[in-house]
């Protein structure tokens, strides 16, 4: 018989969702608790874990768990959830539930950012700006459809800034539009920034926009949906595991969509950190 600890972001409205789950469980012949916040002392006697909310209640539990050995189920219930999004979890809540209670647990790589960790990814520059604009100016919209309209108020005006950084010991020094660190693909609802990133491979996929100008940002918006903006010649794709980013006041980045300021920043992979349930193969 499992234990199941389920976390769920108390300010949702889950309600409906957790009483599934723990249905579910319990129809199984298993226990589970739900509670919304963590201690030191949280995952004693516990065999599984399922956690309940979008991209930025996973990021924050991520950072709140006291160890990494417990298999990790997610049922994604956020605006975005970019972050299942490269991982087989099902596509519908029925798929989510199973699979979070009785899936096969694959091990993960986990980022690090000045010592927070990230399970999606880092971005800086244009998309950082888009983090802060969110943050700034709630609209009604949600999802995809809310990342859109950010995209397309930041678009034209934001500017390309110098920034020095590094990848594995190589230096860069650019103007740059923006800097994606992956290791999910997808950001912002639907957007393709690192297509080439693999949960499982040990490295970041990085991608580099430097000067696009704004008519050709507005004609190329398709190319960061479907994640061919690497045909673009401002663009490259990159693969590391160690990155360095000198100060830049003038560029704010973000984590999983949360904003975390201006560098300077030290970004490390963390290869196999996590458990994750996914479909059995």
């Amino acid at each position: 018989m499992k234990n199941f600890l389920i976390i769920v972001n108390p300010g949702k409205g889950l309600h409906k969702i957790t009483e599934r789950v723990c249905a579910t469980i319990e129809g199984k012949g298993h226990t589970s608790q739900v509670l919304s916040q963590l201690d030191r002392s949280s995952l004693d006697g516990y065999s599984d874990i399922i956690l309940i909310g979008g991209d930025g209640t996973l990021n924050y539990i991520i950072n709140q768990l006291p160890t990494f050995e417990l298999p990790i189920g997610i049922i994604p219930a956020g605006s975005g959830n970019d972050y299942v999004k490269a991982l087989n979890i099902g596509s519908n809540l029925v798929q989510q539930i199973e699979i979070a209670i009785d899936g096969t647990a694959i091990s993960v790589d986990l980022g690090s950012c000045n010592e927070k960790l990230f399970l999606n990814g880092f971005g800086l520059g244009f998309d950082g700006q888009i983090a802060k604009s969110f943050e700034e100016n709630r609209t009604i919209l949600r999802g995809h459809a809310a990342y859109y309209y950010h995209v397309v108020k930041t678009l034209a005006g934001f500017q390309p800034r110098p920034l020095k950084f590094s990848i594995d010991g190589k230096e860069f020094d650019d103007k740059v539009l923006l800097l994606t660190i992956g290791k999910g693909t997808t950001f912002g609802g639907g957007f393709k920034l690192t297509p080439h990133a693999d949960l499982e491979d040990g490295q970041f996929a990085i991608s580099i926009i430097r000067d696009l100008k704004p008519l050709k940002r507005f004609l190329n918006i398709h190319r960061l949906q479907q994640g061919s903006h690497d045909n673009l010649e401002e663009v490259q794709f990159l693969k590391g595991k160690h990155i360095t980013i000198e100060p830049q006041p003038n560029l704010t980045a973000h984590i999983d969509g949360e904003l975390i300021g201006s560098p300077p920043f030290g970004i490390r992979v963390l290869p196999g950190k996590l458990r994750i349930k996914v479909c059995p193969i």
